[in-house]
């Protein structure tokens, strides 16, 4: 459960406070703020704020070391990335003092704000959509396009549970750069990502589908947020070898989706046969057209 997922790790003076904030609303919880010296902050599609508290450097310090199981040298390289994951797959945000050598991050230390982000799974989310992606038993190179806080990933996960599950029985693989997907915790998936499925967690995107096409033999190769001359060239070398491809694509609209540089080859050339669009709404996940290969909207919700 979530609930009890997030309590575990957040310092226990504010546990209390918490719980009776939110009461019967955990489902609705997508974000808890800890910034040193302010009081902290819960979101569930609007901002509260835990009134008379105030987070210190102690704990911010209780907190990383329930979050890391004490070991906070073993979460170095995702600290390093700005996030570390936790016990249930979700996300926890991190900055402080930013530590440079040669031009690139080695570390973050004093770290002085942590935003959880609350990773729910929305079994059977995708259900409506899945035909559109099924053509004589293999699964349309899909893009799903939505700005943040619209699901995406959520999305994304439920098609990959479905796809490797009883609806498709495809062996697919998920390239998980930053661990939302599987959410992964120690390489072991704490969400549903279905029984054919094998995660690369932590694994850059663009080296992780070459690896995938080169040693796991996938059907189905799931990938978030692609974006980049990397990436690009990437699926077009794993698009070449017959492999299926479902990716995410950050985006507000459609139109300024396609003026976008990286993608405008992309849609020109036609790399993907369906686009998803979501939209923001009351819940995660929501769907505002499906579109084929042209741009032409076959579905509407």
């Amino acid at each position: 459960m979530a609930g009890q997922d997030i309590i575990e790790v957040i310092p226990g003076k504010y546990r209390p406070l918490l719980e009776q904030s939110l009461q019967d609303r955990w489902q609705a919880l997508q974000e808890v703020r800890f910034r040193i010296g302010q009081a902290v902050e819960w979101y569930d599609g609007k901002k509260h704020r835990l009134e008379g508290t105030r987070v210190t450097r102690m704990d911010m310090k209780e907190m990383m070391d329930y979050m890391s199981g004490y070991s906070l040298y073993a979460f170095e390289d995702e600290i390093s990335k700005g996030y570390l994951t936790i016990p249930g797959g979700h996300r926890v945000g991190v900055a402080g003092q930013v530590v440079v050598e040669d031009g690139e991050v080695k570390y973050i230390q004093n770290i002085s704000f942590a935003n959880i982000r609350i990773s729910h799974e929305k079994i059977g989310c995708a259900d409506k959509i899945l035909p559109y992606l099924w053509q004589e038993n293999r699964i349309k190179n899909t893009l799903i396009i939505a700005p943040p806080r619209c699901g995406k990933t959520t999305i994304l996960r439920d098609l990959t549970r479905k796809i490797s599950g009883e609806y498709a029985k495809k062996n697919v693989v998920v390239v998980d750069e930053r661990s939302e997907i599987a959410g992964c915790y120690r390489g072991e998936p704490q969400k549903d990502v279905g029984p054919r499925t094998d995660v690369l967690d932590r694994c850059p995107k663009a080296v992780g589908m070459m690896m995938a096409v080169r040693s796991l033999s996938p059907e189905v190769l799931v990938v978030d947020e692609i974006g980049g001359k990397q990436d690009i060239l990437a699926l077009q070398e794993v698009l070449k070898c017959g492999c299926s491809v479902i990716a995410t694509a950050h985006g507000e609209k459609w139109e300024e989706w396609k003026r976008r540089p990286d993608m405008q080859e992309l849609f020109q050339k036609r790399y993907f046969e369906c686009y998803i669009l979501l939209q923001q709404g009351e819940r995660p996940g929501q769907i505002a057209s499906v579109r084929e290969a042209g741009g032409v909207e076959c579905y509407d919700i």
